[in-house]
């Protein structure tokens, strides 16, 4: 069998769109920020403190989500170097783990429908 595929194996250089996730950062800071000061007896300064935390949270959220989709997309596409048997074993490895497994798995799902544990060869 191949190296088993794994998510730190996967190439981490990912075009990120900088413009667009700090836009949406900033409405959402704004949507946070007008919805304490509008529903709380806060002023002006606090609600605008809660609305930068919020841009800040949900930009980062963003990148990180980006990331995880962009590496799970990598090595997806990783798994279509092997045949079916190793997919089935990969699938029971105990060496992958819960999230590799899950994309094998899912994997397996699309592209083989009608594979099972039991038609895998034995290790």
């Amino acid at each position: 069998m191949k190296q088993i595929p794994k998510l730190s194996h996967e190439s981490k250089s990912l075009t990120k769109n900088h413009k667009l996730n700090i836009f949406i950062g900033l409405v959402v800071g704004f949507i946070f920020s007008t919805v304490f000061y509008l529903s709380s007896a806060f002023g002006v300064e606090t609600s605008l403190y809660i609305g930068i935390a919020g841009a800040v949270f949900s930009t980062f959220a963003m990148y990180h989500f980006e990331h995880e989709e962009y590496m799970h997309s990598s090595y997806r596409n990783s798994l279509k170097n092997y045949d079916l048997d190793q997919l089935i074993q990969l699938s029971n490895s105990q060496e992958l783990n819960d999230t590799e497994r899950g994309l094998v798995v899912k994997y397996l799902n699309e592209k083989h429908s009608g594979w099972s544990i039991s038609k895998g060869k034995p290790v």
